[in-house]
């Protein structure tokens, strides 16, 4: 009776002890998947220097914080992104059906069918996009179709400047000229 006592208590330690083991990786998880915040029809104004560079608008946002407690702000269900000059005119307007905005590291990622037009109404289209705010740049090294007005161009990478004025596609796949044609 005396062994059946210690037995007892020892797995009674012992799982207690597991469990203790167990609650603070639960708990990160829990945490990591929390919102430090959350919004419905959100607009963001993106300044330097008191210039309006962008303007961001989601449906829905939230932000939270990873394990190093650095921000991520998750946009699950669409997004805009209109980019402006320095004389507060557009020139370009970004959208997809998801991102992601790393605040501190400067850069976004976009994904699902990513759609950039600028002024000249030439379009890029891809799956994923990266948008890096320091330097004012767009890339990807997915593929990338570009529709001009008197042609098609088709890469599997692409860097640009934001208002998508300035852009080099590498690997190029294929030129279809006066689309218009077909």
């Amino acid at each position: 009776m005396k062994k059946l006592l210690i037995l007892i208590i020892s797995v009674l330690l012992t799982s207690c002890n597991e469990k203790d083991k167990t609650i603070p990786r639960d708990f990160e998880k829990v945490r990591q998947s929390l919102p430090v915040q959350e919004g419905k029809n959100v607009r963001y104004y993106y300044t330097e220097h008191t210039l309006l560079k962008a303007v961001l608008e989601a449906p829905y946002f939230r932000e939270i914080l990873d394990t190093n407690r650095q921000s991520i702000v998750y946009f699950d269900s669409s997004f805009k992104i209109i980019f402006f000059n320095e004389i507060g005119k557009k020139e370009s307007e970004l959208t997809a059906n998801r991102g992601m905005y790393y605040n501190r590291k400067g850069y976004a990622q976009a994904k699902g069918k990513v759609i950039v037009l600028n002024e000249k109404n030439e379009k890029l289209e891809t799956e994923q996009l990266f948008w890096y705010k320091n330097t004012d740049k767009l890339s990807t090294n997915a593929f990338v179709k570009i529709t001009r007005q008197d042609e098609i161009l088709f890469g599997d990478s692409l860097v640009s400047n934001t208002s998508f004025t300035n852009y080099k596609i590498y690997k190029l796949k294929g030129r279809i000229a006066n689309p218009k044609d077909f």
